[in-house]
């Protein structure tokens, strides 16, 4: 295996060519994503009828979307496409800080859930909630009531 550093040293990375990869997996691979955003957006209009950019709404919508993607694709896949879908360069910083921790957030309690083997979507979302109660998740902009349970 060869290896050689990035231009600006910071990094050393495999300098194979990256493998294949089907034009069928890649589109079975969106169309799941996009299956589980709109499985993540049904649960948090459920829960958040009023929603806005940065609030409780927000945090959560990133925290579930994270864990879906996180047991459908795996840890890896799941943070390269959220990361992805983070680089909107009009977005502000904040934003997406808030935006990055929340997913964060998301794939752990997905790790754990599926380690422990208590995976359910009734249970993530659960979670989500629990993180939004004890301040664990970010919200630039709080106002929105938190749910008591997941419904």
């Amino acid at each position: 295996m060869k290896w050689r550093h990035s231009p600006n040293l910071s990094s050393i990375r495999d300098s194979r060519p990256p493998k294949k990869i089907s034009l069928r997996k890649i589109h079975e691979t969106l169309s799941s994503c996009i299956n589980k955003k709109n499985i993540e957006e049904s649960s948090t209009n459920r829960h958040f009828p009023d929603q806005n950019l940065n609030d409780e709404s927000d945090a959560f919508r990133h925290f579930l979307w994270a864990a879906l993607l996180t047991k459908e694709l795996g840890e890896i896949r799941g943070k390269e496409f959220l990361d992805a879908h983070e680089k909107d360069p009009a977005q502000p910083d904040d934003e997406r800080q808030m935006d990055i921790y929340n997913n964060g957030r998301g794939q752990t309690a997905a790790n754990i859930l599926l380690k422990e083997k208590r995976w359910s979507f009734k249970a993530i979302e659960a979670e989500g909630l629990e993180e939004l109660r004890s301040k664990k998740l970010q919200v630039l902009k709080p106002g929105l009531p938190i749910p008591k349970e997941s419904e």
